[in-house]
């Protein structure tokens, strides 16, 4: 069972023998009925007298709470969906995609936070900016992860890991067209990436002017002169499956997150009261809040809706039903139970056993 099952069963401040002993019998009660995660707690020092009690019939102290506050621990994501800042922006969606979240935090090697990619931001860098065509072309990326966004077919490499800004054309038009394409915008052939379907002489003319890398859409055939040729000349190489439109797409999903990568973030640890999230929360526009340790490795995430959820820590309060003698917190939080045999003093927001 997770912490978040448990219900502790816990007397008053300053507890006595009955506060103690009330905790442990109803927890015991409960377990003999066949229910699970019912914890005896106290929130105060025991004395001697319930020392001897405890000896006398070898029962353990009951666990020490001294607030039951929440804390961001308490409503964070633990189990966060998260990329490595070297990531694609393939390997982002993918994640986006099949955990349909909105913000990934950005970590390091060891697990640090280095700032946060949203699908907002991901929009941004995809919707056509028409002032700018060069840009909507770029790419910084590596021939390895152009491969693996498109799951292409690979022939020839060089250099398959170096990363590098590459500017992406589709060579659609007539070989004698062909050279005005290439040189409309002074981009250099070797940071040229030439899309291409069964074209032979847009293939053989893109090898010979030393593009960067080719790539032959439609899982179409390649000539084996034309794979020896780019061999020869150095360039790379590789059959994608999807149709040329498709494939220009999915390269520019191959652009490292470190593009767009938000690296001011808003970060809590896991440590603070809820309560005293106030202003932060409230006057900021974050999409999400990254929870951190000292170290600033991450540990969670929550977003604004997080804080108003109900509660998770769940009491039963013994031997007293009064806030003002309850453990710190305990109206911040759910109490099912009261067990006790003095006067009503205590108001809850649903029905409970009393």
């Amino acid at each position: 069972m997770s912490e978040q099952d448990f219900t502790y069963i816990i007397g008053h401040k300053n507890p006595d023998a009955d506060s103690i002993c009330s905790a442990i019998a109803y927890a015991n009660l409960k377990t003999l009925q066949g229910q699970k995660g019912f914890i005896p707690a106290r929130c105060g020092n025991t004395n001697a007298r319930i020392e001897t009690i405890l000896n006398k019939f070898n029962q353990p102290v009951p666990l020490f709470i001294g607030d039951v506050s929440p804390r961001v621990r308490d409503i964070m994501v633990h189990d966060v969906v998260k990329v490595h800042e070297n990531a694609t922006l393939f390997e982002a969606l993918e994640l986006i995609d099949k955990h349909d979240v909105r913000v990934l935090p950005a970590v390091d090697d060891e697990g640090k936070l280095k700032g946060f990619v949203s699908i907002f931001q991901m929009g941004d860098y995809f919707v056509p900016k028409f002032s700018e065509p060069r840009a909507m072309r770029q790419v910084h990326t590596s021939i390895n992860d152009v491969a693996n966004a498109l799951r292409a077919d690979v022939k020839v490499t060089r250099n398959p890991d170096r990363l590098e800004d590459m500017y992406v054309k589709i060579g659609a038009m007539d070989i004698r067209s062909f050279g005005k394409l290439t040189d409309s915008d002074a981009t250099p052939a070797n940071e040229t990436i030439i899309i291409v379907g069964d074209r032979w002489d847009i293939q053989q003319r893109s090898i010979q002017i030393g593009v960067r890398l080719l790539v032959i859409t439609g899982s179409l055939g390649v000539d084996p002169e034309v794979i020896e040729l780019a061999r020869e000349k150095g360039v790379s190489l590789i059959i994608s499956p999807l149709d040329s439109a498709t494939t220009a797409w999915t390269i520019r999903t191959a652009t490292r997150i470190s593009k767009i990568i938000e690296t001011e973030s808003v970060s809590f640890s896991p440590d603070q009261l809820v309560k005293q999230l106030g202003w932060r929360v409230a006057n900021s526009n974050a999409q999400a809040f990254m929870v951190t340790d000292d170290s600033n490795r991450l540990l969670g995430i929550f977003s604004k809706t997080d804080i108003l959820k109900p509660k998770k820590t769940k009491l039963i309060l013994v031997d007293h039903n009064e806030m003002s003698q309850a453990v710190p917190g305990a109206k911040e939080v759910n109490i099912v139970e009261v067990i006790d045999h003095h006067r009503l003093g205590i108001n809850t927001a649903q029905p409970i056993r009393f």
